[in-house]
């Protein structure tokens, strides 16, 4: 049988999920964005050189070593958020199965 505690726990932690996925996401967000603008301001500059979109882009890592480094770890913050959220959705999906369950065995067959 389905426990109230239980479900409750489930509904915390998915809202706990969505929160860290939120934040996740602003963080990825902004630091992509840092790293894009100083990427510009950079080639704009003639910082980073290269002769092709790959050398370039290699040029950019080198240069700006900081920002790419905190985009990619933002990133990997967000996949883990959004692994966390899977989570918390298949356990309400699991209890929703378990509550449908328990309806149909309280069904009576004419």
């Amino acid at each position: 049988m389905l426990e109230e505690k239980e479900a409750a726990k489930a509904f915390d932690n998915m809202r706990d999920a969505i929160t860290f996925m939120v934040g996740a996401v602003e963080i990825h967000y902004k630091a992509k964005e840092d790293y894009n603008t100083k990427k510009l301001m950079a080639l704009a500059d003639g910082s980073i050189t290269g002769k092709n979109t790959d050398e370039r882009e290699a040029s950019a890592i080198k240069l700006l070593d900081k920002e790419y480094k905190k985009m990619v770890n933002a990133a990997e913050v967000e996949r883990a958020a959004k692994e966390k959220l899977d989570l918390a959705r298949l356990e309400i999906e699991r209890l929703y199965m378990l509550l449908r369950i328990e309806e149909l065995a309280t069904i009576k067959v004419k």
